[in-house]
């Protein structure tokens, strides 16, 4: 009967000085170098953890009411947090919880049975996180602890059922972490697995439709120098070759497409490899197939540099807005300047009749037309000018490209 009560009420710790031995445990730490395959710890666990743990505290306190002073309450508090963090720190919480059960062996008052039980989901919770060995000798350390007392002078545990049944509770504890733990990272391999195969499967499709518009995108290509082969000189020959340019840079989007979707983790964009010249010269064949006469002006020193990759579908924006509002015939001037600060870039024409003010004939609107160019520091603005549309765009020198 007096094992049983010094087994219920902690009494016991003599062993744990004798136990000295566990010092030398201190080489663990060699340990640390070697890489531990970890699975993907769950946040949402450390509070389920306390949850559980917390509403235990509530009902021991309704059930045992006027018995759990403050010393009781804050040892079953304590134990709950030490479980509920041991996923994330198993060793020193492993630690602390040795610690713990060191306090409440020697202050009566601070004894409960949730410190005693939840040691077993604590050798669990460090199971779980990869620290088997240091759970085994978590384990023994606080079967020994529990079972023995330092302040009676009891170093033999004298209860052997008692004994029995904590370290049957330790094993589970310990099992069934591991067992949980080898199951988890068997299902975050399948997942891996399974990810590879989809990017895999993803880079064989795109690979496909790659070919597929290539082969379709070539064919336009000829069919329309075929045709303008076969035009007299004039709008439609003009429109012709701009079709088979347009579709031969297509074809250089499609691979910058195909090399983005290649590159998940890069974060920069990968800028389309259009310099100022040929750019302005894609858009000086826009207006001319239109009928306008286009007036282009560019500095030698900017000719080779590259502008960055958004500013494709602003002159796409800004060349079909002319080619919708201005005087048709009329004359469009394109000027590419070098500035002090980088490159200042003009397209001007005359108004028609029927334009509309500051308008985008995409519906993209001066707001997104800003949040385009303000990537790479570039800015946009427009005034008219003795019946002119102007349209300005200021490059900065580190968007350019060489």
């Amino acid at each position: 009967m007096v094992a049983r009560k010094r087994f219920a009420g902690f009494k016991g710790f003599a062993g744990f000085k004798g136990f000295a031995g566990f010092k030398g445990f201190a080489g663990f730490k060699g340990f640390a170098g070697f890489k531990w395959r970890t699975p993907r710890i769950d946040v949402t666990l450390s509070w389920k953890i306390a949850a559980i743990g917390g509403l235990l505290v509530v009902l021991n306190l309704a059930i045992n009411q006027g018995t759990w002073g403050f010393g009781t309450v804050f040892s079953a508090v304590a134990a709950v947090l030490i479980v509920a963090c041991a996923p994330r720190w198993p060793v020193a919480m492993g630690l602390s919880y040795v610690l713990l059960f060191v306090g409440v062996s020697g202050l009566e008052g601070w004894r409960s049975a949730i410190v005693v039980l939840w040691s077993a989901l604590l050798v669990a919770m460090v199971s779980y996180a990869g620290r088997w060995r240091f759970a085994v000798g978590l384990a023994a350390v606080l079967v020994y602890i529990s079972t023995t007392s330092m302040f009676t002078g009891i170093f033999v545990p004298q209860d052997f059922a008692g004994v029995g049944i904590l370290v049957f509770l330790m094993a589970a504890g310990v099992g069934t972490g591991r067992l949980v733990r080898s199951e988890k990272l068997r299902q975050e391999e399948t997942e891996r697995l399974m990810a590879a195969e989809l990017h895999n499967h993803r880079e064989a499709m795109v690979s496909t439709l790659h070919d597929s518009v290539a082969t379709t995108l070539t064919s336009v290509v000829m069919r329309a120098e075929t045709l303008g082969l076969q035009c007299e000189p004039g709008p439609t020959r003009d429109t012709a070759e701009l079709i088979a340019d347009e579709a031969r840079q297509a074809m250089q989007e499609v691979r910058h497409l195909i090399q983005v979707s290649k590159s998940a983790d890069t974060t920069d964009d990968i800028p389309i490899s259009r310099s100022i010249s040929e750019q302005m010269a894609v858009t000086t064949r826009l207006l001319q197939s239109h009928g306008f006469r286009v007036t282009l002006a560019i500095d030698d020193s900017l000719k080779n540099l590259m502008f960055p990759p958004e500013m494709a579908q602003v002159f796409a924006e800004l060349a079909t807005n002319a080619v919708k509002y201005a005087t048709p015939q009329s004359e469009v001037q394109l000027v590419v300047r070098a500035t002090p600060k980088g490159c200042r870039c003009e397209l001007a024409n005359q108004i028609g009749e029927f334009s509309r003010d500051m308008a985008l004939s995409s519906g993209i609107g001066l707001k997104r037309l800003h949040a385009l160019l303000s990537p790479s520091g570039s800015r946009y603005s427009r005034q008219i000018i003795d019946g002119r549309w102007q349209a300005v765009i200021e490059v900065p020198s580190k968007a350019l490209r060489r």
